[in-house]
């Protein structure tokens, strides 16, 4: 079971920063589509309104979690597969 779940594991980790992406993008549509308050119909009213400032800094929160969320990806990559490490090896360049 230890050697299975392992395995099994590795291509479900690999999807949880694309899930996260996915999840953030979808409320984008979402809160528009359904006048939701939230960040995603924000960012739709103040790109409309030509707000930069705070275009900005929600693109900035938004690519943040992206960011985090890909390292929390790798990390638990190399949680779960022994096979992968995060140490360089003396053969690379």
């Amino acid at each position: 079971m230890k050697h299975v779940f392992r395995n099994s594991f590795v291509p479900m980790i690999q999807y949880i920063p694309t899930s996260l992406l996915y999840t953030v993008s979808g409320s984008i549509y979402i809160e528009s589509l359904y006048s939701v308050p939230g960040m995603g119909g924000l960012l739709v009213d103040v790109i409309t309104r030509q707000d930069n400032p705070m275009v900005q800094a929600l693109v900035m929160i938004y690519s943040s979690i992206g960011i985090v969320g890909m390292i929390l990806g790798d990390l638990l990559m190399v949680v779960i597969d022994p096979r992968i490490s995060l140490a360089r090896k003396e053969s690379a360049r």
